[in-house]
């Protein structure tokens, strides 16, 4: 896991606090979260590349259970965690084992196994573990369709994407995921689920992220598993939260601005 750190360099601006991003497969932390760079501006930005993806070496094996304890490490008190997709999944296990957050936000997390017996999510996942791929670009045909993507690979692929597709084709699948639901549901911090769908090929991630949003904003546990917390509609990036900064220059968080 590789963090790049970003802080304003001037202290009298208005910020939240540190604001921590995981990415999600094929693409690392440059790629998918190059619109996100304007916050760095306003705010503390940690962006997470997580192992396997480029530019650190490749792995053979990624899992998303030593991915979640690599992530605890970095957070701190009052961090606002945003992940999507693959990074979604790793998040959640993360934000679980270390609570100290001061929001969660998840942007369609492939937790299918919230979502076992829904006919979308069956269809998917068969497809996925039928397939084979012979390579990185053989991968990319077949993933990136399947997800709702419209992306045209250029050839020959830039050694970063292919790097991506590696690293993608070495995850350990989303599915095998158990999500700490109740653990979720517990915890205090705001928590907020973006699904949507694009092209009836993206209704599996969505299915699942909506299941697994009102399981964890509830501690009851009535019938199946619906979807992935939400104790907070909204979340609110106030303008006028602001945080002290203390000497050596980290955030110091008020608990009022994680209300």
């Amino acid at each position: 896991m590789t963090a790049e750190f970003r802080s304003p360099s001037h202290d009298n601006v208005r910020f939240v606090t540190r604001l921590v991003f995981v990415h999600g497969s094929v693409g690392n932390a440059s790629a998918t979260w190059s619109a996100q760079r304007a916050l760095e501006e306003r705010f503390t930005c940690v962006f997470l590349t997580r192992g396997g993806y480029p530019p650190g070496p490749p792995l053979e094996r990624i899992d998303f259970e030593a991915q979640a304890d690599e992530v605890a490490a970095e957070l701190r008190e009052g961090d606002h965690l945003v992940a999507h997709s693959y990074g979604g999944v790793v998040s959640l296990l993360a934000a679980a084992r270390k609570p100290v957050l001061a929001s969660l936000t998840v942007s369609e997390p492939p937790c299918f196994g919230v979502a076992r017996g829904d006919a979308a999510v069956e269809e998917f996942l068969a497809q996925y573990e039928s397939f084979e791929a012979a390579g990185p670009r053989d991968y990319l045909e077949f993933f990136l369709p399947l997800v709702g993507s419209e992306i045209r690979l250029p050839d020959p692929l830039p050694p970063a994407l292919e790097q991506g597709a590696r690293a993608a084709m070495a995850e350990r699948t989303p599915d095998q995921a158990a999500i700490p639901l109740d653990e979720l549901a517990a915890a205090t911090f705001p928590k907020l689920v973006i699904s949507g769908v694009t092209t009836p090929r993206s209704t599996p991630s969505a299915t699942c992220s909506r299941r697994a949003c009102r399981r964890s904003a509830s501690c009851s546990a009535e019938s199946a598993i619906r979807c992935l917390a939400h104790r907070a509609t909204t979340m609110r990036w106030s303008s006028s939260s602001r945080v002290r900064r203390d000497r050596d220059g980290a955030a110091a968080h008020p608990r009022a601005a994680r209300a």
